[in-house]
């Protein structure tokens, strides 16, 4: 995947939306980029975030994750232990996938 190029197409919807790719959504969305290949929560994404010596608070990351999901450029994805991840949407063709749930123990792959 082309980070820059996702990146530079997230900063243009947003723009046309009426929304700023301020330095902290910046971060968020350079988080999500980053893992493209996971699903994660906004805490984790907030962890993420604190690693790399940002210290917004996490209802930023929260706020940011509903604009980017308001605006389908991310999937929220609630599984069986009831916290919300998310996965970034892209052009990617190979990015498609499913989930599989265990029915026992909650775990998804």
């Amino acid at each position: 995947m082309d980070t820059n190029n996702e990146m530079s197409k997230i900063q243009n919807c947003m723009h046309n939306a009426g929304f700023k790719l301020t330095p902290q959504r910046q971060a968020i969305v350079k988080v999500l980029l980053d893992h493209h290949q996971e699903h994660l929560s906004a805490e984790e994404i907030y962890i993420e975030l604190l690693r790399a010596s940002f210290s917004f608070g996490l209802a930023t990351v929260y706020r940011t994750l509903d604009i980017l999901t308001d605006l389908n450029l991310l999937t929220k994805i609630s599984f069986e232990d009831g916290v919300a991840r998310y996965d970034l949407r892209t052009e990617d063709p190979n990015h498609f996938h499913h989930h599989l749930v265990c029915t026992q123990c909650g775990k998804t792959i």
